[in-house]
């Protein structure tokens, strides 16, 4: 259901993770287990996790809930870590939080989910505890949930979209990476521990400087930003095709989606990256600037949460 608006064409259109990108969380912390921020710290050892890359351009990967394993999508802009209920029903010590955790699709459509805790996060040798998640009543084309950024809070990682890697960064090799890799600055959305997100400030035809998320769980070659930025980028939507999208969640809620082109996309402050003729859907809507995948940036993604960098090859 991930900005399902988004992702039609994806055999897990149904995804959760859409609904709660960028979330604006309501929070009640009545709970009697409260979520303690990851104490995984960064690893010794370079290690590396086998990822599958879908042809669509998302993210797999293997890890364990309280020691029982599963498929997992890997979404930077997930927010929160997801599980199904029907994954969930196989786990045991998953303790349910008296709170709950609100978030909205990129359209604005709120959803509400129940939160647990888990014991331990094990992806690797990388053990994360404590570890708030959502649940996720419904279906998730097979696969078992979503692992959001919080779980690398404190570890480094490269995604290695070529060898088909999730590299668990040392300091040394971190450092390598650092000075091999174009440095874009992140910008982090955390909600209360529970949630991060990830952005970037980009140039948009040399015209608007705009905040947009950059997100694994967007598929490659989809790239959506603001209808109302439209004008301001001398595009006349009157003429172009678009699609009317209609809200799963909100009865009468409809958006459209206007085929378009950029001359130019850059990170701000990295020259070296860009983009030209760029396809682009401009959704009317959309409740912050623009939703971008990761691959363009480069087919070696290096994320370094606590220092709010990512390093492109």
């Amino acid at each position: 259901m991930r900005r399902s608006a988004l992702r039609q064409p994806l055999i897990y259109s149904l995804l959760i993770s859409s609904l709660l990108a960028l979330p604006a969380a309501a929070h009640r912390s009545r709970a009697l287990v409260f979520h303690k921020p990851s104490r995984a710290g960064i690893q010794s050892t370079p290690e590396l996790v086998p990822l599958e890359v879908l042809p669509s351009g998302h993210l797999v990967v293997k890890a364990k809930i309280n020691g029982i394993e599963g498929r997992f999508i890997l979404d930077t802009g997930a927010g929160i870590p997801l599980v199904t209920q029907q994954f969930a029903q196989r786990v045991s010590g998953l303790a349910q939080q008296d709170g709950r955790f609100t978030g909205f699709r990129a359209t604005g459509e709120r959803l509400t989910l129940p939160l647990y805790t888990a014991r331990t996060l094990t992806i690797g040798s990388l053990v994360v505890p404590e570890l708030t998640l959502g649940m996720y009543a419904g279906d998730m084309g097979g696969f078992d949930g979503l692992i959001s950024l919080t779980a690398f809070r404190q570890q480094p990682f490269t995604l290695d979209y070529a060898n088909h890697t999730l590299v668990l960064e040392t300091a040394a090799s971190l450092k390598q990476r650092r000075q091999a890799g174009r440095a874009v600055e992140l910008r982090l959305h955390e909600v209360y521990g529970q949630s991060i997100d990830m952005a970037a400030y980009c140039r948009v035809n040399e015209k608007l400087t705009l905040l947009l998320v950059l997100d694994s769980g967007t598929p490659a070659g989809q790239y959506r930003l603001n209808a109302s930025f439209a004008p301001a980028l001398g595009i006349d939507t009157t003429g172009l095709k678009h699609s009317t999208i209609r809200s799963e969640f909100s009865a009468g809620q409809r958006n459209f989606l206007y085929r378009a082109s950029l001359d130019k996309l850059t990170p701000v402050g990295q020259p070296t990256i860009a983009l030209s003729k760029v396809p682009v859907g401009l959704m009317t809507g959309l409740i912050y600037d623009g939703i971008l995948p990761l691959k363009w940036l480069g087919d070696e993604l290096t994320i370094d949460l606590p220092h709010k960098m990512l390093y492109a090859r």
